[in-house]
This record gives C-alpha cells, structure tokens and sequence, in this order.
C-alpha cells in the first residue's frame, strides 16, 4: 500500500526534475540579457587637473567585445573612450582613465551615452540614469586655437607629385591633433593628419599630399580644417581666402568596378567562418575596400578587404565570422566600397544581392531593463517639403577618419542625405547652429546609418558629437548635386500605405497630410508624410515578454500532464484498495 501511495509523489517528483533538467538545459544566453547596471567614477571632484576611473557594469550573455563611454564638457560633447573589459560568468566589466587637462574648463562634466556589443552581436546604447557628474574646477582655461594662415609648397602639379601642407595659428595649450581635407574636382577626400609642434601661444602643422600621376585634372581646394588642443578646446572651420591647387594629369585613371561577389560558402551551422571574394576591373591601384554586412536585425560593422591589383584587374579578399550564437536568419551582403589611387571612388550595393543562411542553435539576446531600454539604432527620416513629388534624390556622406566625406554638398529641395559610418570608432551627428535641435541621430556603430531629407532651402550646419567634425549642407532649389560621386534618383510612381514587415514603424502622433513618396535606397526604403517623422528600428529589441510566456506556457502544459497521471493514479490506488480491501 504504502509503495502504491508514494507513487503519485514521485511521478510529480520526476516530473518536476524533468522541467528543472529542462530549464537548466536553455542557454544562459538566451535568458540573461545585455544590460548597464552601474556607472562608478573614483572621484567627483577634480581641482586644477587630475585622473579619473571610469568603472561600468552590468550582466551578459555572452562575452563583451566592445564598450565605450562619451564625457560631455561644459561646453560640448568630447570624443568617445573606449573601455578595458572583463567577463566574468553572466557579470561584465568596463574600466578606463580619463584625464582632465589643469587648464580645461570649468564646470560640470557629464558621463553620457554609454554602447555595449557582447559577441553575440547584441548591441546597448543608453544614456546611464542617474546622471553621473564630475565637477572640475581649474584656476586657468585656456583660450581656444586659431587658424591663421594656409601654405601649400606649391599651386601647381603636372602629372603626379607632392605638396607640403603648413597650416599655423595661435593656442591656449598644446595642440593635441589637427587635420584637413581636400576637395578634388570630382568630390571631398579623405581627411590627412597634421603632424604639429606648439611653441609657446604658437602652432604649427605640416602635412605631405601626394597627386598620382592619373588622378582627376582640376581644381583641388583645402576644406574643412579641424584642431584640437590639450585643453579640450576644438576649432573646425574652412579657411578663407580658399587655397587651390591646379592640377593637370595627361592620363586619368577610369574609376573601380564592382563585378563579382563570390562567398566560399552560402551556409552556416552552429557558428563559422566565410571567405568573401569581391573583383572588378581598375583604372588605378585599388588602395582601400569594403563592405557590410546586413544582419537579420540590423547592418553589422564594415568588413575591410585585403586588395590585389593585376594589371586592369583588381581582387578583395575578407574572413568573416558567425559567432555560434549570432541570430539565425539570412546575411545579407550589403554596401560595398572601393577607392583607387587616383582618388576615384565607388559605393555601391551588388545586384543580385548575396545572401548567406545562418543556423544557429544557441542565440545570445539583449532586453531591456526596469529602468531603462536599450536603445536600437534609428534612422529617422523626416520630409518637411511638401512641393517635391516628381522625384527624390538620395545623396551619401561618410564618416571616415573623424571627419565627413564631403564636408559640403549642394543640393535641391529634397533630397535626403544619408550619413554612413565607416569607421570602427561610435560617431552621432546632430544639427547645430541656427538649425539646432532639427534633428539629431542616435550612436551610429561601424557600417550604421542614419538619413533626413532637407525640404527647406537653407544653409545647415551638422556635427559629430564624437569627434566635433562638422559637415554643410546647403539647400536651394534649381541646384544641383555637388560634391558627392554617389547619388541615385528615384522616380515616383507608387504611393506606399505601409512600411516593409522587416522595418518596424514609430506612427506620427498626428493625422498625415500628405502623400508618402518613395525612394530607393539601402538605408531607407520609404519616406513619411509631410512634415513627419518616421522611425525606421534596424536593430529591434527582442520581445522577451513574448519568450516569457512561452516557457510559462509550457510549464503550465507539463502540470497539466502531471495532473492527469496524479488523477490516473488516484483511481489505480482506488481500484486496488477495493479489491484487496485496503484501509
């Protein structure tokens, strides 16, 4: 009897050991998330100059790859610094030293935005609540830099050669970096560093600029000047009279091709590694390429390729991995880059489009916590001009080496601008000057983007809240696209009610008033009403409430189960007791 009795008990025991066995055998990835738990400095108060460490934490499924945390001065947003991190178990932490200048300004110094990526390819942004403040008091603040004259070697170069830039001004403390741009007759270059020595209240920067022999004929113009000095103190401007130099090449080089784009492999089980083979023809030696590759949530970072160039011809070569718990879906190989030596440069998306499937067993996720969501990365896309429908223009600008390629473009009434991040460091662009507060985008990791139409005529004037770069934009109507090699037009012909299902939409809190139009591009696919914004979400937070109650659902199913045999039991136990005659 007493065997017969313990038997509902221990088939409820077995049972409940099963589903433990069960919840234990889920993934620790895929129920821990990627969360910012506490922001610790070492000290909170700085007099005349000092070193503070930064400590983060928080948990995570997986180990932590990257973070970083920006510092916003009394006067304005500083460039990001990057974490030393550890991962211990699901626990994760960030340290870094940040050092304030004894002749920095004074006042209140910020910590903002903070971004985690763990290997799983989750990514969490968020500005840490509460505010954490550092006040610093120093007895003298330097005054900021100037620039004060230009000087190229020479104005004119005839098939190929070089050119020292000297650029020199005043200053309140050391010069710490500066740099330049040059603008060629096709579009702005890459930004080039300026080697500099202070003497006293004095600077000085000098820089070698190399013409191949088949670049573009023309006007080269020096652009945008960036300096920044120890104090934290940033100037960025274009230096008036403008300097030029001619340029006359016999030959010019015909730009780079994109032919092909061959994986070794289009699957992926359980993790592993992909050859990606890119090749075209070149008019010139391929000096640097890339692309990038668009995840099931989101644009990852961009993929450099080692080049090869024979003859005519030219060859990229890149290895990328798929962490065993990325997210299962199809890869995408997305925007591809390439630039010559002769300063021809080409950005475009490979039709037909290359897709990778990716099987993963194991996936790591980020959530939300009680406080605070992570935050994806946006692209907010607003059309406030409500005349333009015959045709949308879609023109790009880069972020490379901390500074916007171009850093000008004029445009038509319009024509939406797309801001690509092409390097490894986290930038934010914002409107500033008298257009401040019009828009501004959220940390942009490598290969992100973010884009806006300009409807309105107007000069703007856009920073990068990282680096202080500044990029201007200028509207009028009958103008034409300058200073960009990369732009698309798309003609009108559908009014779109909806948003694609893999772009998750943000509704306008009041009634449309105009038709949406549409254009054609990688990082936005439709335009919203007039005068509206749409938030385009490349990088979703998983509905975890929605995992939750699947795994409720199915503890409730085995209780259920395990109701039934207790009942099943019950009347076993009954029957016996009446035939053997059991008390």
């Amino acid at each position: 009897m007493q065997s017969f009795v313990n038997v509902r008990s221990m088939s409820r025991i077995c049972a409940i050991v099963v589903l433990l066995i069960l919840v234990v055998a889920v993934p620790a990835s895929a129920i821990t998330p990627l969360t910012i738990d506490s922001v610790t400095p070492s000290t909170t108060s700085i007099v005349n100059g000092g070193t503070v460490i930064i400590t983060i934490a928080g948990t995570c499924g997986a180990q932590i790859t990257q973070a970083s945390f920006t510092m916003w001065t009394p006067q304005n947003v500083g460039p990001g610094t990057t974490l030393q991190t550890t991962t211990n178990g699901n626990q994760w932490t960030g340290q870094a030293e940040y050092t304030f200048s004894p002749n920095a300004p004074s006042g209140q110094y910020k910590i903002g935005r903070i971004n985690v990526q763990d290997a799983a390819g989750n990514y969490v942004s968020k500005d840490f609540i509460p505010e954490v403040i550092i006040n610093v008091q120093n007895s003298v603040s330097a005054q900021p830099p100037t620039i004060d004259s230009v000087t190229p070697s020479t104005t004119s170069i005839v098939n190929g050669g070089t050119v020292i830039i000297t650029i020199a001004g005043t200053c309140g403390a050391q010069i710490t970096q500066a740099s330049f741009t040059m603008w060629t007759p096709q579009n702005v270059g890459p930004g080039t560093t300026l080697q500099t020595t202070t003497n006293g209240n004095r600077w000085t920067g000098q820089a070698s600029y190399t013409f191949a022999p088949d670049a573009p004929s023309g006007q080269y113009k020096i652009g945008r000047i960036n300096v920044q000095d120890a104090a934290g103190n940033y100037v960025s401007k274009d230096f008036i009279p403008q300097v030029i130099i001619n340029v006359q090449n016999s030959v010019p080089a015909q730009p780079p091709t994109i032919d092909t784009v061959t994986p070794s492999t289009t699957s992926v089980v359980n993790g592993g590694n992909v050859i990606i083979t890119i090749a075209g023809t070149c008019g010139a030696q391929i000096t640097q390429a890339s692309f990038t590759m668009w995840t099931p949530q989101n644009v990852g970072p961009g993929t450099t390729l080692q080049t090869t160039t024979n003859g005519n011809r030219w060859t990229g070569q890149a290895e990328y991995t798929f962490s065993p718990n990325a997210p299962s879906g199809q890869y995408k190989i997305g925007r591809i880059n390439v630039q010559d030596a002769a300063g021809n440069y080409v950005s475009k998306d490979f039709i037909p489009q290359v897709v990778i499937n990716v099987q993963n067993s194991g996936q790591s996720t980020p959530t939300s916590t009680a406080t605070q969501t992570a935050s994806p990365t946006t692209i907010p896309f607003t059309t406030p001009y409500p005349t333009q429908t015959a045709s949308t223009q879609i023109a790009t600008i880069y972020i490379r080496n901390n500074v916007f390629v171009p850093q000008e473009l004029t445009v038509p009434p319009g024509t939406g601008i797309t801001w690509i991040n092409n390097d490894a460091t986290i930038h934010a662009i914002k409107t500033t000057g008298t257009h401040a507060g019009m828009f501004r985008s959220g940390d942009l990791v490598k290969g992100s983007q973010f884009g806006f139409t300009f409807g309105d005529e107007g000069t703007f004037e856009i920073i990068d809240t990282y680096s202080n770069a500044i990029c201007v934009i200028i509207v009028k109507k009958g103008a034409l696209l300058i200073g960009n090699p990369t732009v698309q037009t798309s003609a009108i012909t559908t009014v779109p009610t909806s948003l694609p299902t893999s772009l998750q939409t943000t509704e306008p809190t009041s009634s449309p008033t105009a038709a949406s139009t549409t254009v054609q591009t990688t990082a936005i696919t439709t335009a919203p009403p007039t005068g509206q914004t749409t938030i385009l979400t490349i990088a979703p937070t998983p509905n975890y409430d929605a995992k939750i109650a699947a795994l409720e659902s199915q503890l409730a199913v085995q209780n259920q189960k395990i109701e039934e045999q207790g009942n099943i039991l019950d009347k076993i136990t009954s029957f016996l007791r009446n035939i053997f005659g059991w008390k």
